[in-house]
């Protein structure tokens, strides 16, 4: 191999995490999550939705009628109280108009499994380059544990998310690549449809890895993953937006 294949080959890597050193997806790949379940034996669909459904929501835009996933990324003190951070792909809230609709229960609504209803916090932040956003919530939601390291091509994964409205459906399938071109991207055969957007990817003990982000239109099960190095980079970046306030 040649220095430079060395060098493309390291470079691609560190873009999804698998290189610890130069990014921070990789250096907090390198640290243990809070609250990821026992790893000693991997947990069937049924028990993985059951752990994870009431950590997802439904993002309504009232003025598009339109709608998607999201999901408690963290909770930490902010504006004097400990707060949901959720996460979500940014076209789901309309990406530059998200700014517009804090604190507006006429322009978007949250909505957890349970029923319970809440806007847009004060506090978000986004990036548009790799179609994820974060926004404060008042909804009382415990985070999704978060996986020590990217699952292999191969690995079985879960999404949960609304396809077509069909609210808080669990889907599987397995990762099936990598990519890299503007931005990291993991490729999941699990099915999704318009509503699916936004919400989690799980592995086999249902922990967050990913973000549904896309699919390919005429395709059959080419869909497109924000990776865990990038959402750990928002969450690093959350967590720096409450310590400014």
């Amino acid at each position: 191999m040649s220095t430079n294949e060395s060098f493309n080959r390291r470079k691609f890597l560190r873009g999804f995490g698998l290189v610890s050193g130069g990014t921070v997806g990789g250096f907090l790949l390198g640290r243990l999550p809070h609250g990821s379940f026992n790893r000693r034996e991997k947990l069937d669909g049924s028990e993985i939705f059951k752990r994870c459904v009431d950590s997802v929501v439904i993002i309504h835009v009232h003025s598009t009628n339109s709608f998607g996933a999201g999901f408690c990324l963290d909770r930490i003190p902010f504006a004097g109280k400990d707060t949901s951070f959720l996460a979500t792909a940014d076209h789901v809230t309309g990406r530059q108009n998200l700014a517009s609709y804090r604190l507006n229960t006429e322009a978007v609504t949250v909505t957890s499994h349970t029923a319970k209803t809440a806007p847009i916090g004060a506090a978000y932040s986004r990036d548009e380059r790799v179609d994820m956003a974060a926004f404060s919530c008042d909804l009382d939601l415990k985070p999704l544990p978060i996986a020590s390291e990217p699952p292999a091509i191969g690995e079985n994964i879960f999404t949960l998310g609304h396809p077509l409205g069909d609210e808080f459906t669990l889907s599987s399938g397995i990762v099936s690549g990598y990519r890299y071109d503007d931005s990291p991207l993991m490729q999941i055969t699990a099915p999704i449809s318009p509503g699916s957007s936004g919400g989690p990817v799980l592995n086999q003990w249902g922990e967050l890895v990913g973000l549904v982000s896309s699919y390919k239109p005429g395709a059959q099960n080419l869909n497109l993953v924000v990776p865990l190095s990038e959402l750990l980079a928002l969450r690093s970046r959350i967590h720096g937006l409450a310590r400014t306030v």
